[in-house]
């Protein structure tokens, strides 16, 4: 049994890995996939520290899905409290995710992406 609490942890502490990963290799990711990773992260250290059985990790996990999904909806429809607090601690969380990585190369990749959404939104404009 307690086999299975070591996987169910298991499995938090690697979509926890795979999204700071992720992060790390695609800087352009946007806020609310940096809110999954942080709360993956946070899921990950306070489960031990505050003695909780690791089975509650599956409980987590799709809860954190949906939180990932609910904060997307807040961030879009500029929820005014809420979505600044998932702003502030998502863009803390990605700049200690980018330690080490060239800021200049991360802001160039990102004016790049904002450039080809534009690009793209106008001919779509064009287009109708």
């Amino acid at each position: 049994m307690i086999f299975l609490e070591y996987i169910s942890y298991a499995i938090i502490l690697f979509f926890a890995i795979t999204w700071i990963i992720g992060i790390r290799k695609n800087p352009g990711v946007g806020l609310p996939t940096v809110f999954g990773a942080l709360l993956f992260f946070i899921s990950t250290i306070l489960l031990p520290l505050l003695s909780f059985s690791f089975y509650y990790s599956l409980l987590l996990i799709p809860l954190i899905f949906f939180a990932v999904y609910l904060s997307s909806l807040i961030l879009g429809n500029r929820t005014p409290i809420i979505a600044s607090i998932i702003e502030y601690s998502s863009n803390i969380f990605m700049n200690l995710c980018l330690i080490g990585i060239d800021k200049q190369k991360y802001h160039l990749k990102r004016k790049e992406e904002l450039k080809k959404f534009v690009e793209n939104w106008s001919k779509r404009k064009r287009a109708t």
